[in-house]
């Protein structure tokens, strides 16, 4: 982050972080963690996806890795959080 290390070295004061989202459900306890990781990594999937129909080349490929990355990841978390079903047809699509 350099421009928080150019605001320090200058003298000036940064924010603290704050959050720039709400959680979709309340986190209380393992199991909501757990989706809450799937639902995570999916929401991640699906911004890689609607990537893909606005690139070509190298960054196309770069998406498409990114997807298949998201989706494996949330598979293994909803196993993890023993999610049904484990796998979905069209990664990073909503249901």
């Amino acid at each position: 982050d350099a421009l928080v290390v150019q605001l320090t070295t200058a003298g000036g004061v940064v924010p603290p972080d704050r959050a720039g989202y709400a959680l979709p459900f309340p986190v209380t306890d393992r199991a909501s963690a757990l989706r809450l990781a799937a639902e995570v990594e999916e929401r991640t999937a699906a911004h890689w996806r609607a990537a893909l129909a606005s690139t070509t080349g190298a960054d196309r490929d770069q998406a498409l890795a990114a997807l298949v990355e998201y989706a494996v990841r949330a598979t293994r978390w909803r196993k993890t959080a023993g999610l049904t079903p484990l796998t979905v047809a069209f990664p990073g699509r909503p249901a």
